[in-house]
């Protein structure tokens, strides 16, 4: 059994797991996952239009839950006005994350 005081980071950038939508939130938390790392690319496209609802409903199942997601951007990758300003937000709250480069989100998330 794991240390309820040592966060567990699983780090999927090198998987084919896609956050796609509120329930693969659930199959992360059912596996054990307290924090994981993705990529942007692993993301359902719809997250990133905001008049969809997948982001909010991604992140508020996130949050019900207790689990935690560092996203690490694509350089490539541009995104609305109205998205960078809920990734802003998102991050400042600090339970789903959007960040520069793998060692940043690992630090981010083992840092609570």
């Amino acid at each position: 059994m794991m240390s309820q005081d040592t966060p567990q980071v699983v780090d999927l950038t090198s998987s084919t797991f896609m956050l796609d939508g509120p329930d693969r939130v659930l199959d992360l938390v059912g596996e054990g996952t307290r924090s994981a790392i993705l990529f942007d690319t692993q993301l359902d496209p719809l997250f990133f239009d905001l008049s969809s609802g997948t982001a909010g409903e991604v992140v508020q199942k996130a949050a019900n839950y207790g689990l935690r997601v560092a996203v690490v951007r694509s350089t490539d990758t541009e995104h609305s006005l109205h998205f960078q300003q809920f990734a802003e937000e998102s991050t400042r709250l600090g339970q789903f994350v959007f960040v520069d480069s793998l060692g940043e989100a690992r630090r981010i998330l083992e840092s609570h």
